[in-house]
Order: structure tokens, then sequence, then C-alpha cells
């Protein structure tokens, strides 16, 4: 007598850059790919509601049968038809992103919130004053021109800005 088992694929987490974890959960880049949080409100004090794989299937299913639910267009979502993750049981693979530290939190954790903050705290003048200030050291990078200047970020940039940065900020607040 044959004996059968059955086999469950659990995801526990899923490792990516920023752009291809938008992909997987079919949002478009300029929204979480976790939760739903608008894109003008990230970075703003406030418990926003985390996607679910369920409603995402249901409201993906709709549009590809020619229906257009308003939570297409309110949830961000790309016309991902046949998400891989969709017939894998006990998954949520909007829980198992792992953060990426480029996109995450380089450039949005540090950069685009806690600059912006110092930002307003500081001041863009004083910010910049107190970069060009820094002395010469091996290993730190002195922005010359301040911080101000820096159009297109690298990630090495980022990286580089985050020890002054943090200097700056322990000396206003007086830690």
């Amino acid at each position: 007598m044959a004996q059968s088992q059955a086999m469950h694929i659990t995801i526990a987490a899923y490792v990516a850059d920023f752009p291809e974890q938008c992909l997987v959960a079919c949002c478009k880049e300029n929204r979480c790919p976790k939760c739903l949080v608008a894109a003008n409100e990230r970075g703003d004090p406030l418990t926003s509601q985390m996607r679910d794989p369920e409603v995402t299937k249901d409201i993906l299913e709709k549009r590809k049968n020619g229906q257009h639910p308003i939570q297409f267009d309110d949830n961000r979502l790309r016309a991902v038809f046949n998400p891989f993750w969709a017939n894998l049981p006990h998954a949520d693979i909007f829980l198992a992103f792992t953060p990426d530290l480029l996109h995450q939190v380089h450039k949005g954790v540090f950069k685009d919130h806690l600059v912006k903050w110092c930002l307003e705290i500081v001041g863009e003048d004083e910010m910049d004053s107190r970069f060009k200030a820094m002395p010469d050291y091996p290993g730190l990078r002195h922005f010359k021109k301040g911080i101000s200047t820096v159009r297109q970020w690298t990630g090495t940039e980022h990286k580089e800005m985050q020890p002054g940065d943090t200097v700056i900020i322990m000396h206003k607040l007086r830690w």
C-alpha cells in the first residue's frame, strides 16, 4: 500500500531590492510593497494597514476579468495577473519582504526621513556649514560644499553622509 505525503512550501523571507519587491507585490514603485501607506504620508508617524494577499489576489482577478475595481487604483496595483505567490498556502509575501539596504535604509529611512527632519530642526544653511566645517579624517567623507548642493545621491554617498549627520544631530540636540 503506497502512502502519499503533502508538502507545503512556506516563504519565510523574500530578499530583493525595492523595485523587485514592488513587482512581486504587484504594486507601483512609488508605493510601499508591505503596506497601504500613501506616498505622501511615508515617514509620518502613523500606523498603516498591511497589504493582504487574499484581497490583492481578489482585486487582480477582478481586473483580469475586465472589471475595474476602485481598489486597483487606490492600492496603486500593477496588472500582474498570476503572481508566483498566489497559490502558495500559508504564505504572506508582504510579510516576507526583508529591508532593502540601499532603497529602504540608506535612502528611505536615512536620507528621505532623518535628513529631512534634521533640516527642519537645524536648517539647510547650518547643516551645510557643519558638513563643510568637518575636518578631514581617514574613512570620513568631507562634503566641501555641504550636502544641499548634491542633486543625485548614490548609495555610497548616502552611507558616507550618515556619520556626519549623526554628529550634527547629537550636537544640536545636546545628547
